[in-house]
């Protein structure tokens, strides 16, 4: 006759027991054990019947004779991993049957707030322990505390997918770019076309571009052609969203290219730039659609929330090959190219800093949610103190103040804004040096990008007042002394407010803004974008 065990009673009972616990849900059973006892669904009250919610989680159910102090389980590093990329939360339960009670806590939350930094540490390990932090004696605690975790799992499913993680470097191996720094500086140099890099350095950025498209349409299909391609990706303007796709086009070409020569490295820095357009296309697209509804959130509270909830899952599953894909070209880099690996960090941080500006500026709750990067920076200060290459340096310098004034220590920010300053100017980059002088200017006047003026009240505001408003307002976003057509279009579309110049003339004259560009949502700069007049 069978006989059972123990273990086999303890687990019936703590089964039966969570069950009767949870027993206003809909608790499902899942027989095939991956690592996940049940999926329950929340229910609401109508009436006499209950509607059973879309809100659901996991349950990891262990269970214990006797109660410890400090609850724990450890589980097996398998199973732990499983449960981090979930985009529901995983709820380890624990049973004590001696005190009959239940003890739980939100794995992806204790990871993020326990693990994340320490992963190197422990992910080869057999197990993990977890210490189990809150007891189960009220169940709308509880949904409240799930409600809360599922909204944080998916801002991390969404943006916090860790680009430039778990990426290995020999620190040994920076010697090897010092060994054969002329090879790489003659094989591998971004802009190697003397008269194009030259001309961009001192501004001449069209006849620049000019000389690398005549480039990349010879008959010949060589390494300075693929340069050429990467040249002309530069010298766009990756914040401005309206220009993705010309980064997109010349990456699709670059990346075709390289394949065909076996350029194994510059197709992966090519993708890397490409991502690099695509996400802040991205971001950008979910800031200026999302903005409305968290304002309406913080209007009429939290019933609205399930649209910022619903766009957060959306988008994650639009980031999340991306992130695969940028993180994949990395490490290829990482492994055969040294020198071309350095001059992608600097882009990586450029992708992580324009995501933190458009989360904080989202919602100032991102800002203390595991959105720091303290271990790829500590990796971009190293290759700082061993490289002798100018032009990596002075881009990951930028980089690192970027990063550095968008989670506001702007110290730190200011730092290395000027050393990477003083190094444009050893390499008479004049473009450069003006260009970040002017950002070290702005970080000088407001250390904190996200802080907006205060408003007079409209009825005693005049025109220009408001148009200086604006001006202030997104300063942070744009040059007010730019002569590019970007800059332009937003001078033009704040010198738009005032609509006395085109209706002085008659009477009859009729204008409305028919389409704001994508941009001009960003800002919500209504009068930027494409107008009619009758």
């Amino acid at each position: 006759m069978p006989l059972r065990s123990p273990k086999q009673e303890l687990e019936e009972i703590s089964r039966a027991e969570l069950r009767k616990t949870m027993s206003k849900w809909v608790v499902n059973s899942l027989d095939n054990d991956y690592g996940f006892d049940f999926e329950v669904r929340f229910t609401d009250d109508r009436g006499e019947f209950q509607e059973v919610s879309s809100e659901s989680f996991y349950i990891q159910l262990k269970a214990s004779e006797t109660f410890t102090e400090q609850p724990f389980e450890d589980l097996k590093i398998d199973h732990l991993k499983l449960f981090i990329t979930q985009r529901i939360p995983v709820v380890l339960i624990k049973y004590y049957r001696d005190v009959q009670k239940f003890y739980w806590v939100v794995i992806q939350s204790y990871y993020l707030d326990n693990l994340r930094e320490d992963m190197n540490k422990w992910e080869k390990q057999g197990t993990k322990r977890i210490l189990i932090t809150h007891e189960l004696n009220d169940l709308e605690t509880f949904k409240r505390h799930l409600k809360a975790d599922q909204k944080r799992i998916t801002k991390f499913m969404a943006f916090f997918l860790p680009i430039g993680d778990g990426i290995k470097v020999e620190v040994n191996n920076f010697a090897e770019v010092d060994a054969h720094r002329e090879r790489a500086v003659k094989e591998y140099k971004f802009l190697d076309l003397k008269k194009a890099d030259k001309l961009d350095r001192m501004g001449n950025i069209e006849e620049s571009r000019a000389i690398l498209e005549n480039l990349i349409n010879t008959p010949e299909d060589d390494i300075e052609k693929v340069k050429a391609i990467i040249g002309l990706i530069w010298s766009q303007n990756f914040v401005d969203t309206e220009e993705y796709k010309t980064i997109l086009n010349y990456s699709k070409l670059g990346i075709t290219l390289s394949k065909k020569l076996n350029l194994d490295g510059f197709q992966n820095y090519i993708v890397i730039l490409k991502n690099q357009a695509l996400l802040n296309k991205l971001y950008s697209d979910y800031f200026s659609s999302s903005m409305f509804k968290r304002m309406s959130e913080k209007t009429y509270g939290n019933e609205y929330s399930f649209l910022y909830i619903n766009d957060l899952i959306n988008i994650s599953k639009v980031i999340e090959p991306i992130v695969r894909e940028t993180n994949t070209a990395l490490e290829k880099l990482a492994q055969v190219d040294m020198y071309l690996f350095q001059g992608s960090l600097p882009i990586i941080l450029q992708i992580i800093s324009s995501k933190i500006y458009f989360l904080v500026a989202l919602d100032n709750d991102f800002l203390s949610d595991g959105i720091k990067r303290p271990e790829l920076i500590k990796l971009c200060l190293s290759i700082c103190e061993r490289s002798k290459d100018n032009d990596i340096l002075k881009m990951m310098y930028r980089s690192i103040s970027t990063y550095y004034h968008n989670i506001l220590e702007n110290e730190k920010a200011i730092s290395y804004m000027e050393k990477c300053i003083a190094i444009g100017k050893l390499n008479r980059d004049t473009v450069f040096v003006n260009w970040n002088s002017k950002l070290l200017e702005n970080m000088k006047k407001k250390p904190n990008p996200y802080k907006i003026p205060e408003i007079k009240p409209y009825n005693n505001t005049t025109l220009k007042e408001i148009q200086t408003t604006v001006r202030e307002l997104i300063t942070h976003r744009y040059d007010p002394e730019g002569e590019d057509d970007h800059n332009k279009s937003i001078k033009m579309a704040i010198d738009d407010l005032d609509t006395t110049y085109i209706f002085k003339s008659c009477i009859h004259v009729h204008m409305v803004y028919y389409s704001t560009s994508t941009i001009g949502r960003m800002l919500f700069l209504e009068s930027m974008g494409q107008k009619v007049i009758w």
